[in-house]
């Protein structure tokens, strides 16, 4: 993935909805974001791909996407909070 991003080889809307995102948008600054900037805002993953679920239903949705095979696509990506400036942290 990091290599099609480094090539450019991204969707057009991407850096649009970065330009829409950005103020929202934090990154720890020790290391270039490109990648997690790009995934961020693929305009291909609108549509549901991502699932929110309580801490305490985490164990539970592991045993659900288990049961069906899914379990390569379990990737835990972060998590909610009270809202606060910039509304996302990538650190």
């Amino acid at each position: 993935l990091k290599t099609y991003i480094d090539l450019g080889s991204v969707p057009g809307g991407t850096s649009r909805n970065w330009d829409s995102y950005r103020t929202k948008i934090g990154f720890s600054p020790e290391y270039d974001h490109a990648t997690e900037k790009a995934i961020l805002t693929d305009p291909q993953t609108s549509g549901g791909l991502l699932i929110a679920v309580e801490k305490n239903g985490l164990g539970k949705m592991k045993d659900v996407l288990n049961q069906f095979g899914l379990q390569n696509f379990l990737q835990p990506i972060g998590e909610m909070v009270a809202k606060k400036q910039p509304a996302i942290e990538v650190l």
